[in-house]
């Protein structure tokens, strides 16, 4: 079998991680291509595999040809498997019709969730890589008529003893360590997660907090350039509970810092299926997440791997917090739990099987056209581009602004630095 994946630019994140572990999945039972624009910061490097850099951004018509003809004439692929790469959607009508489509639906919403849908008529399968909320938000908001389409499919790791073994020294580690891994990224939920710290300095709970990431505060590099609070650190005074670790520069030293934290704090509004999840699960972390719709509370809630709190409710996340400092006992199991839940949903096993079970599953698309007019075309780019731009609207007034409004209030009520924040303790043991 002929496969061919067409990736976004290999940038970090979440959808680099993805498909570098689709490229290992593939490579092993199938003759693999990768289209992208660069892979300079994850060099793909195995033998096996045909790289093609070219654009796969680029939403005009002389870029729509290119990839008809080179799908088509060229690579002549029995699946196509498009992963954030915003042209292929684009030319799904005009592709061969033996050539199977599989889109991938990153995100819980908005983008990389919504452009997975664009022309779905002529698509095969949907794999929703976030939760069954996503499944909901497809077949509502972009109007895929048929269910079975759409497959939920978790992201998976790899296992790893070392990291995995670390559940079992949690219930004795003291300070208990809670860790945030999301810097300033509006979709997690970070002001959220600063009125819980600010609250959490209040008490003589014996502690680490660990805020991972670049601490900015949402919209402060863009909209709001000129203002003086930019930096989530402004909010609270120095108190060596509060830990802000910066960048660290191994991949290996980051994995065995969060692994070893005995809370993961995931309050995100908006979410695929995080790495961060996956990670936090196989070293048996407790998860405390909010109750938005989307895969953290979805993946929580089927593993009893932690506990669901009201985004609303600031002291019932503190309640659960200072419970699971001071009683330990209480909460052995859900390190085992957590474990578990990676080992029955998020694992290289469980993964594979239901990738190749799509990817081996009957074609299903409407029949495609046999030739690309340039009316067409214009008219798919067009919808694209307005979905892009209705998403960024959507997102930034949903998410973003009232993200940044809740710092500022936050900012004007506690003070530069926490200086008019009543603390309750200021020295706590190691």
């Amino acid at each position: 079998m002929k496969i061919l994946l067409a990736n976004s630019p290999f940038r970090g994140g979440g959808i680099t991680s993805y498909a570098v572990q689709l490229i290992k999945c593939l490579a092993e039972d199938a003759e693999l291509a990768v289209v992208l624009a660069d892979d300079k910061k994850s060099p793909i490097t195995e033998k096996r595999v045909k790289v093609y850099h070219y654009n796969t951004y680029n939403l005009t018509v002389k870029n729509a040809r290119f990839f008809i003809k080179l799908i088509n004439e060229e690579i002549k692929p029995d699946v196509v498997i498009v992963s954030a790469a915003r042209i292929l959607p684009v030319i799904a009508p005009y592709l061969n019709d033996n050539i199977k489509m599989i889109t991938v639906s990153h995100s819980g919403r908005f983008f990389h969730s919504e452009y997975s849908a664009v022309n779905h008529k002529y698509i095969d399968n949907i794999i929703a890589a976030s939760s069954e909320y996503n499944k909901e938000y497809l077949l509502r908001k972009c109007h895929v008529k048929d269910p079975d389409k759409i497959k939920v499919i978790y992201n998976f790791l790899d296992k790893d003893e070392e990291l995995e073994n670390l559940r079992y020294l949690k219930p004795q580690k003291r300070p208990v360590s809670l860790i945030f891994v999301n810097g300033g990224s509006v979709h997690k939920s970070p002001d959220l997660v600063a009125r819980i710290v600010i609250e959490l300095l209040k008490t003589d709970l014996n502690f680490r907090f660990y805020w991972m990431g670049t601490p900015t505060v949402p919209l402060t590099t863009t909209l709001f350039k000129h203002s003086k609070f930019k930096n989530v650190k402004q909010l609270f005074p120095d108190d060596e509970r509060l830990v802000f670790p910066g960048y660290i520069a191994s991949k290996r030293d980051f994995d065995k810092f969060t692994a070893s934290a005995n809370i993961m704090l995931a309050p995100s509004r908006n979410e695929g299926c995080s790495m961060a999840l996956l990670e936090g699960h196989r070293a048996g972390c407790i998860f405390l997440v909010a109750d938005y719709e989307n895969s953290n509370r979805e993946i929580v809630e089927k593993g009893k791997s932690g506990l669901v709190v009201n985004q609303n409710d600031i002291d019932g996340f503190i309640s659960i917090i200072s419970d699971i400092i001071n009683n330990p006992a209480k909460y052995e199991d859900y390190y085992e739990n957590s474990h578990n839940t990676f080992i029955t949903y998020l694992s290289y096993s469980i993964w594979k099987e239901k990738i190749f079970s799509v990817i081996n599953s009957p074609s299903s698309h409407s029949s495609r056209k046999k030739n690309a007019t340039r009316l067409g075309l214009i008219i798919n780019i067009s919808k694209m581009k307005w979905l892009l731009f209705k998403c960024q609207i959507d997102l930034t007034l949903r998410y973003s602004f009232p993200s940044f409004y809740a710092f500022r209030r936050l900012y004007h009520t506690v003070g530069f630095k926490g200086a008019k924040m009543q603390k309750t303790a200021t020295k706590h043991s190691n």
